[in-house]
């Protein structure tokens, strides 16, 4: 809680401090590999589940928040008025439902485990 609460200060001076705009040189690795994390903990997601291992809980939470961090960065970093477009139908139709489905696999899991051995 308390490294939370120490987070607020931190908050409000990057929101004063940070430049409207940037250029970043690594700006499509660090692309690639956003996505590339998502598909390895889909694939992992996926892997857990087709093994009836309660893991899969973990790396579906994991995969919700990779895919909603996504969304987000795509809407607020889109340069164009057509790439917002895609940003946001990618947001509405792709990654939220499947960060929804990843979310709702977790809680069953939770609530409902798989049967040991």
């Amino acid at each position: 809680m308390l490294a939370g609460l120490a987070m607020i200060p931190w908050v409000f001076y990057l929101s004063v401090t940070l430049p409207a705009s940037a250029r970043d040189a690594h700006w499509s690795l660090a692309w690639v590999g956003l996505d590339s994390c998502e598909a390895l903990a889909l694939f992992a997601t996926g892997r857990f589940l087709l093994r009836r291992d309660n893991r899969c809980m973990l790396t579906a939470v994991g995969t919700a928040v990779l895919l909603l961090v996504d969304a987000w960065f795509d809407v607020t970093s889109a340069a164009s008025a057509a790439d917002l477009a895609t940003a946001i139908v990618t947001a509405v139709f792709v990654e939220i439902p499947i960060a929804l489905v990843c979310a709702v696999l977790a809680a069953r899991v939770l609530r409902t485990p798989f049967p040991r051995g």
